[in-house]
């Protein structure tokens, strides 16, 4: 475990199991970093069962995934086709497509077809959502369309989703995700305040450990770039909190992972940073008469 010492600043000593201390000390000694067709009935998925695919064991799977797609495009040509089948198949098609644009989207040469593949998910995922207003799961629809939209290079568009779905789905288990990705937009794009209350939606949501740590850090960044030292400054060490100490003690830094590491060590330069530009000791003192001890 990581013993526990004392650091002098301006003649007050500090108790490392505090998170407050240990960032405290760290930032202070660190250096500041710079800143289809017609029909007599109508159709089923079943229909496609006729279908005779060969198979060839030596043909990868994503050409199955591709033989797939080609399926539900098939069936949805057919008309008056039953439209709760229509909208499996529309959703179905969505996914096999996006999947696609992913897995183009890992090559150095595949650029184009990612788009190509990723605007036909989006096309498929708009057909569903206008042709079924009230689909069960149009949360996730949305959620798929804003990925798609951005494998397609619309990031823009992909925001407009993410928007609709928060506001009109607060109880979807794809809400954390959505806001941290706005976040992640309104902080690339500057929107620093934006991106602020999407990082806190994500905090007040009780997301899962790892959303909240990257969203904690991130609302941390959005407060430090608005200039608002005293605020970042207590979200960052609150994230230090969470990533340092256990109950009743520091936690080993050899328990954190290299993502965690990561997190603590950018949080202590931000704090460095901003202690620097301030008072120093007496800055630092006041940080940590705010905060208080680690919970």
């Amino acid at each position: 475990g990581i013993a526990l010492r004392r650091c002098s600043l301006g003649g007050c000593a500090v108790k490392l199991r505090h998170t407050v201390a240990i960032a405290a000390c760290l930032a202070v000694l660190a250096p500041a970093a710079d800143a289809g067709r017609k029909l007599q009935a109508p159709a089923t998925l079943a229909d496609l069962a006729q279908r005779r695919i060969e198979v060839h064991s030596g043909v990868p799977a994503k050409a199955d995934a591709a033989q797939a797609a080609v399926s539900y495009e098939d069936f949805l040509r057919i008309e008056d086709a039953d439209p709760a089948l229509r909208a499996q198949a529309l959703r179905r098609l969505g996914d096999l497509r996006l999947a696609e644009a992913e897995s183009f989207a890992a090559r150095d040469d595949a650029a184009p077809q990612s788009r190509a593949a990723a605007v036909q998910a989006v096309s498929a995922y708009r057909a569903l959502l206008a042709e079924q207003p009230g689909y069960a799961g149009a949360d996730a629809v949305l959620y798929q369309l804003a990925r798609a939209l951005e494998f397609s290079g619309d990031a823009e568009g992909a925001l407009v989703e993410l928007d609709q779905l928060v506001a009109r789905y607060p109880r979807s288990s794809h809400f954390a995700e959505a806001e941290f990705r706005r976040g992640e937009a309104f902080f690339s794009a500057r929107r620093y305040a934006d991106a602020e209350g999407a990082y806190a939606a994500v905090l007040a949501s009780g997301a899962p450990t790892e959303f909240a740590e990257q969203a904690r850090y991130k609302y941390a960044w959005s407060l430090f770039k608005q200039n608002r030292d005293e605020e970042s400054s207590a979200a960052f060490l609150a994230l230090l909190d969470t990533l340092l100490v256990v109950p009743g003690n520091a936690r080993p830094r050899s328990d954190l992972t290299r993502a965690q590491r990561e997190l603590a060590d950018d949080a202590m330069r931000a704090l460095a940073i901003t202690f620097a530009a301030t008072d120093g000791p007496p800055a630092l003192q006041a940080a940590i008469a705010r905060h208080g001890p680690a919970v």
